[in-house]
This record gives structure tokens, sequence and C-alpha cells, in this order.
């Protein structure tokens, strides 16, 4: 069982009391470590083994104290011994494993000194025996909660991003047509790669510019059209009285430099912009930098529109290390150990097998995802080559081009917009040169591979419209991967809802889906009949309320598995927003799928949405992303269990004049009593008035016609209320004009009631849940649930329905929208027996009497860091007795509860 962080911190400082006097290492070390694990509700026996033989280089062996493969290797010493010693000991230890043996971390000992070496970071953490709680997150990997590294964008493309931005203001500002623009900023790119990478003589480009333009910059757009018709004639047909440096330059093609284009206009200031462009060392840029510049040359209305992000280097790798690079790479790790004569044979079965991926972009935008995973596989594959060949043997005089089996002809993108797809050819050459480089400096062999050629791999069509099969074969397609446009349900354009609604003919609540679903289903239904395996990244919201069951019903009718997902969290580039440059900053999942089963399936949880994750095994992932059956929530009319109804507050639909302030009714007060009207006004509860302990006021004439028609006063309200309603293009508030004096919808009950805010914040441990006297008016911002039952009112306050609200809720930004037919009638209410029901409504009691007794606002007295120490108490007693109700352990993690709930949802269907 995996347990929570408090329930691993509690026991650490128990094992910490416990050996607070432990000092010799061969008497107790055993007994020591068993104990260790057993802190993270591990058994030792089950992951790890005492004394390791290991063969030193003097040929004798070593014994390692503590040895689990792949992850630690412990060095224990008796009290007050030499860490620096054990150090040397372990580190020798390391040197003699083979490399699939070899562990990440090293843990040093001796019984009351702890040192802590994560080898994959390089960070090293020392502390004593007593502050093994505060360090506890450091062994998270014995808890089955390993911490996933992912390397955040580098400053330098972050720097060319802003250079490049810069340069397209000042040339934009001065009235240079777009189309032409996008052209010259791609051209120019390419040149600053080129100059810095080996394509162009070192400082080529920027030394063309410096020396043969002037100043001024009046012939700098002249001089560089010229400098782009070179890049563009073969060496053959070229003028014979060329200036020498101009003819130096390869002939590259790809049609980057054939299209004609307006010549630019320059002046002394973006012809200096120019050249602090060139002054950059652009060899250390990632060709993935072309991303942002597409953003650069994007209105931010249309980008919005287009739902296109930038996608950062870090955010990329979430996604393709689990769908694939983990799986390629540990099975070179296993092939690199081989001593065997097999061994050469497997390791060109293995470029063999890298040869045939092809992995598809169904969204590509300018590349990115296509050039990470190009790069990453290039790396992959020159690691394989420095294993199979040496630098002095006669194979090396074999042409790079041979050795190397990758082509960027393997991947292949579909685009909408014309210039992101251009963007993502160039990248791609881009990105194999640089692998070229790469490959070179390995076999001691210069090698570049121009011309470049269209691939034709990368297309610009509708990707919803399109058939993907006209593109690439399902069979021979090995991924598909990207992040497809995030638009919201009701922010598509015209084009956008139609693409959904055409995506999802047939299927009822379709077109309330988000645009990014269409990519989900379009690709089930792709890889119906292969082995393709998925991984897009999508806003969370499709893992969440609504959604979940119109969208995953569809896919998990083709019998479509879910082997990986990224839970929540902050899909960013940057802090620092780039001049002209949007950042991304939503709230995202990363979710991996295949029609065939694939056996080893990870979820990657975040305790923060902004940290990296945590990765745990395991059996089953369900479409809202936790290990459990594969349930999907559907819009109910009923609670499930025939638990009490839960209906919506009232709404005033009146422009705001049904309604009184606090302070306007203290003031009027006095002129409510003289015109006879305080006997209409009763209070009036919103989610905001609630959550804040402040007062409202509503004038209810409800039922009360005869009494008010005489009243001046009121009638003048009531003409506002019609002129508002009267007013209105919407049929339904327009017939609402024939009764002016009743708010538009009235759910009122006429019994006390149970009220939940329809929207709060997600940094709280418990939505505030009040149960409010009849004579309250509830606005339609507040749930009500007429009952006089605290039962449901104590179950709704505990952790066990909290845990239910924070998977399956629909957000609202980040914060909870409860729902009714989605949240509250799909939750598995329990029948109870007379003893829990007594128990439960002891805690409801307390509850409410704890409250009114502080006399805090529910905003203070749920926060989760000040919660008061009482209220928190009879929380936890609370929750401590849903969890035996519903058969759950105490220490059982969020994942478990829902799994739990799940399987009850399972037997009521």
């Amino acid at each position: 069982m995996i347990l929570t962080w408090n329930d691993i911190q509690i026991r650490a400082k128990k094992f910490s009391k416990d050996w607070e006097n432990a000092k010799y290492e061969k008497g107790e070390t055993q007994t020591f470590y068993n104990e260790f694990f057993e802190v993270f509700g591990v058994k030792r026996r089950d992951v790890a083994i005492y004394e390791k033989a290991v063969k030193k280089l003097n040929n004798l062996h070593g014994f390692i104290d503590l040895f689990w493969e792949g992850k630690l290797l412990v060095e224990q010493k008796s009290a007050g011994r030499s860490l620096e010693k054990a150090l040397l000991q372990a580190t020798e230890y390391y040197n003699n494993l083979k490399d699939y043996q070899k562990p990440r971390f090293i843990l040093l000992s001796d019984f009351q000194n702890f040192e802590l070496l994560d080898l994959d970071t390089g960070e090293k953490e020392k502390f004593k025996l007593n502050e093994l709680h505060s360090h506890i997150k450091s062994f998270g990997f014995i808890a089955g909660r390993e911490k996933e590294a992912y390397k955040d964008q580098d400053p330098v493309n972050v720097k060319a991003a802003e250079l490049i931005s810069t340069l397209y203001h000042a040339l934009k500002n001065n009235g240079f047509d777009d189309k032409d623009l996008e052209i010259l900023l791609t051209r120019i790119v390419y040149c600053l790669f080129a100059e810095d990478t080996g394509i162009f003589p070192s400082s080529a480009f920027f030394n063309h510019i410096l020396r043969k333009t002037n100043e001024d910059g009046s012939d700098t757009g002249s001089k560089l059209q010229e400098l782009f018709q070179i890049l563009d004639t073969p060496y053959e047909k070229r003028q014979k009285n060329l200036d020498e440096d101009l003819n130096d330059l390869q002939f590259i093609n790809g049609d980057l430099f054939s299209e004609k284009m307006t010549i630019p206009a320059f002046d002394r200031m973006t012809r200096i912009k120019l050249l602090e462009c060139a002054g950059l060392d652009w060899s250390k840029v990632s060709p993935a930098l072309f991303g942002s510049l597409f953003q650069t040359v994007m209105l931010p209305e249309e980008q919005r529109q287009e739902g296109a992000h930038y996608t950062s280097e870090k955010n990329i790798l979430k996604t393709i290390q689990p769908l694939f690079l983990d799986y390629l790479t540990n099975k070179f790790n296993k092939i690199k150990e081989d001593r065997s004569s097999q061994r050469k044979i497997r390791l060109q079965k293995l470029i063999d097998e890298l040869s045939k991926i092809k992995v598809l972009d169904p969204a590509c935008g300018c590349g990115n995802f296509l050039i990470i995973s190009y790069r990453e596989i290039r790396r992959l594959e020159i690691k394989i080559l420095k294993e199979i060949y040496n630098s002095q043997q006669k194979e090396l005089d074999l042409n790079i081009n041979y050795l190397s089996q990758i082509k960027v002809d393997q991947f292949y993108g579909i685009e909408i917009n014309h210039f992101a797809s251009r963007i993502a050819k160039i990248a791609l050459w881009l990105v194999d040169h640089q692998m070229n480089m790469e490959l070179s400096d390995v076999i001691g062999k210069h090698y570049i591979r121009l011309p470049i050629y269209d691939t034709k791999q990368i297309i610009v069509k509708n990707a919803l419209t399109f058939n993907w099969a006209e593109l690439i074969d399902p069979k021979d397609c090995s991924y598909i991967i990207g992040n497809p446009p995030f638009v919201g349900s009701k922010k598509m354009t015209k084009e956008q809802k139609k693409d959904l609604l055409e995506t999802f003919s047939g299927v009822r609540n379709g077109g309330e889906l988000d645009y990014v679903s269409c990519w989900f289903l379009k690709a089930s239904n792709f890889i119906e009949n292969s082995e393709t395996k998925v991984a897009f990244v999508s806003t969370n919201s499709i893992t969440q309320g609504e959604q979940v069951g119109v969208l995953w019903e569809q896919i998990l009718n083709k019998d479509i598995k879910i082997f990986f997902a990224h839970r929540t969290f902050k899909w960013t580039i940057d802090e620092r927003r780039v001049q002209g440059l949007s950042i991304a900053n939503v709230a995202v999942v990363i979710i991996g799928f295949s029609k065939f089963n694939v056996r080893k399936k990870e979820l990657f949880v975040y305790e923060k949405i902004s940290d990296d994750p945590i990765k745990i095994e395991v059996k089953n992932i369900n479409p809202y992303l936790v290990e459990g059956e594969n349930v999907v929530l559907k819009k109910r009319s009923s609670q499930i269990n025939n638990y009490p109804k839960m209906i919506f507050g009232s709404m005033p639909n009146d422009n705001g004049k049904l309604l009184i302030s606090d302070e306007e009714f203290k003031n009027s007060s006095k002129i409510f009593d003289k015109h006879d009207i305080l006997k209409f006004i009763k209070p009036f509860v919103g989610a905001r008035e609630f959550i804040n302990n402040k007062n409202k006021w509503c004038i209810w004439l409800h039922n009360e016609q005869s009494d008010w028609r005489s009243n001046k006063y009121l009638k003048d309200i009531i003409q506002k209320v019609y002129d508002h309603r009267a007013k209105s293009k919407r049929p339904a508030t327009k017939k609402l004009a024939e009764v002016p004096w009743l708010f538009g919808e009235i759910r009122h009950p006429y019994e006390d009631y149970i009220l939940i805010p329809r929207v709060s914040s997600e940094k709280r441990n418990y939505i505030p849940i009040g149960y409010m006297n009849k004579e309250k008016i509830a606005g339609d911002s507040c749930l009500m649930i007429p009952t006089n039952d605290l039962t449901v009112f104590a179950i709704l306050n505990s952790s066990v329905h909290m845990t239910w609200v924070h998977h399956v809720c629909g957000r609202l930004e980040d914060r909870y929208r409860y729902s009714i037919e989605i949240v509250y009638n799909n939750f598995p209410f329990k029948k109870l027996n007379q003893n829990q029901k007594k128990v439960l409504t002891e805690y409801a009691n307390q509850i409410l009497n704890i409250r009114k007794e502080l006399n805090l606002s529910l905003e203070k007295l749920y926060d989760s860091i000040f919660m008061p120490r009482e209220l928190k108490e009879v929380h936890q007693k609370l929750d401590k007795s849903v969890k035996e109700i519903y058969l759950i352990d105490e220490d059982s993690n969020s994942s478990q509860i829902m799994s739990k709930l799940f399987n009850l949802i399972k037997k009521n269907s």
C-alpha cells in the first residue's frame, strides 16, 4: 500500500526515536534497514538484498551492505566512522557494477548521520537521524513515488526568442508586409544557425551584414536579397564574377530561398537589431526555438482562436519519454551489457528498429514535438554507433549517411497554418544537421547533408477533415504525438464548431466538448486496427465533469486503453513575457493510449501542479486519470442511491433591482420601514456572501402579490425590473416581464436545506458547505439539498467526498465547479445503519456548533493552513468514520479511495 506523506513522516519520527542510540555496524545494520524500509510501507526483502558480492579491480570481492538493483546502494558504517571512506568504497562498488545494475541513489550512513546522493541530478543531501522526517520526500523512490526530473527551457533559447521578437516588431512597425516578414524571418534564422553550425563558414552571415552593408541600413534589404538568391542557386548555375565570400556559401534548396518576397527596407536601428541577433551563438539554440518564432509572428487574438501554444522541451519530454523513449533507452542499456558474440548484431537490429519508427503529429504547428522526437532518436542511434564502431576501425571509412539510418522523412505532420508547416520542415532539417555534427564528433569525420529537400511528409491540411491514412498508413505509424489546439467549447469559431460537430456526428452532447477532443476521437479511429501508440497533451477539462462521459464513452467503446498519464500540471514555457509572445499558462494533462494492452502502466502525479511529478506504476488508468475501473459518469437526473434531491438556488434575473446590499439595507432601513416594505425583505445568500460571512437582502414577493400593488416604492422597483426584462433579446427573459415582481427562477424550499457553493477554491481541503434556515433565500450561485438529515451534511463534508470532488468535478479555471448531474447524483452514498447515522449526525452538529462559536467566515475557518485546531480535529474524526463506513483503510491515498468509489458505482450500474 502507498502511504501518504503525512503517514510516512510520522513513521520516520518514530524510527528516528527508536534508533537514536544505534552505533554498531555489523550487529544492527540489517534490522536498522528492515525497519527503515517499513517507514515507507515497503518490505525490504521484496526489493533489496544484503551483502551483494561485487568483484573489485584487484580481483577480490567486496560486499555492498544493501543493494537494490537500479535504485539504491547503501554503505553503512559504525557511529563516528568517516563517511568519506564510505563514499570511496561505494564508488568502487558502483564502478564495478554492470550498467543496468547501477543505482540512481547512493546512501551513506553511520546510523546518526546520512548522506544521500542522486547520481541523475548531482544533488547531495546531508542530515541527522532526527531530521529524517524533514528529508523524507528525497526517498520517494522507496515508497513508489519516484520523482521525475525534466530539464527546463535553456535560457539561450529564451534569449534567442527575445532577439527575434525585437527584430520582428521593429520591421513590422516600419510597415513591412506580414507574409514577407514571415519569409524573411525564417530565412534569417536559418542563416543564423548555418553560420554557427558549420553549414556556412564561421560568422559568414554576421560579417556579410557588418562589412558589406551601409551603417545606415539603406542597402541591408537588397544585400540580404542577393544572399538569399545565391543560396537558392546551385554552384554550376552561379555567375562567374560573384563575390568570393558569397560563392563559398552552400546551395541550400528545400524551397527555403525560392519563394518571392518584397525587398525589406532596413534603417540604422533595424540593422543593429539584425546584428544583435547574429551576435548570439546559435549553435546552442534548439531548433524548437522556431516554435516561439512562430508565436512571435502571430497576433494574440489569432493565437487564442487557433488554440496554439508554444511547447517547451521539458513538456515534450514528459510526453515522449513514457511513450517510447524510456522503452528504447532501456532496451539499449540491456543490450550494451551483453558480452556475447551476439552483442553487435543486437545493436545493429536496434538501429534497424529505430529506422522503421514513423511518428505523426496531426496538429504539428511549427513541429516542436517532431523536432525533439527526431533529435532524441538520433542521439540514441549515436550512442549505439559508439558501441558498434571504434574510431580506429576501418568501418569508419563508410559514409556517415550510410551509418545513420534515421531520416527526417520518418516524421509526419499535419498543420492548418501554412507558415507553421514551413517552419516545421526547416526546423527538422536544422536538427538533422545538429545531429550530423554530433555524429561527426563521435566518429571524427565531418558531414553535411546538403542540399536539403522537401520530404512532402508535412502537409497543410485541416487535420479534422483530412483522412490521415492518405498521409501515412495506420499499420506503418508507430506513434502519434502532439498538443492539439486548446479551445474551449464556448470559444470556438464557426469553422471549429463545425469541425467538432462533424467529428462527433450522432454523439449526444458532442457539441459541448472542447476542440481538443476531436483529435482524441480521430486518433482512436485511426489506430483501431494497428499497434500505434498515441500521446496527446490536453486541457484537463476532458478528464473532469460532463466531458468525460461524452468523450471517453466513445473511446472506451473502441476498447482503447490508457497506459500512461500525467495528471494536472501547469503548461508554461517561461515566467517572463517576451514582447509579442503569448505564454501558455494553462492546467493540462498528458494521456497515452493504444488499442492493444500495454502491460506497464504509469501514472505521473503532481503534489503541486507546478512541481515535477512522482511516477507510480498502476494496474489500470481510467478516464479521470486515477487507478480504477473504466467508469465514465454520465449526467443523471436523480441521485444514484436515492438520496435527497439537489436543486439550484433561485435566480433574480433583475439587473440587480430586487437585491439589496447590506450597506444599503442599513442606510435605508428607515425608508423601507416608512414605505412598509420590510416585511417583503428577506435575507439573501449567494456563494460569495456565504463563504465570506457577508449579509445581503432581497425583495421577495412570492405569494405576496396582494399586499404590494398599492406600494409606490415597490412599484418603481418592479417597473425597472420590467424594463430590463422587456428589452432582452432572449425570449425566456422577455416572457418573465409578465411577472416582474417575481425572481426569474424560484426554487426556494419550504424547509431547512444544505447549501453548497457552485464554484469554490481548489486550495481548500474542504468545500465550505452549510446548513441554512429556510428563511434565507439562496441565489443561483448556490446549490441546495432540502433535508433535515444531517448525515448527508456529514458525508458531503468528509475527505471521501472531497476526494470525489477533486477527481470528478469540472473546473472554472482551477476552481471547483460543483454540478448536480455529474458530481452529486453520481456520488455513491452508502446505506447507513442507526449507529452510523447517530455518529455522523453528532459530528455534523459539532461542526456547525464550532463554526457558530468561532464566529469567523468560512473563508477563514477553511483556510488550508490556518484552519482552527478544534474544527480540524472534528473533521478528522468525521473523515475516519466515513472511511470506516466505506470500508476504506484510514491511510489510503486518493487513488485508492477513488478506486473504491468507482467499484461501488460499478456494482450499482
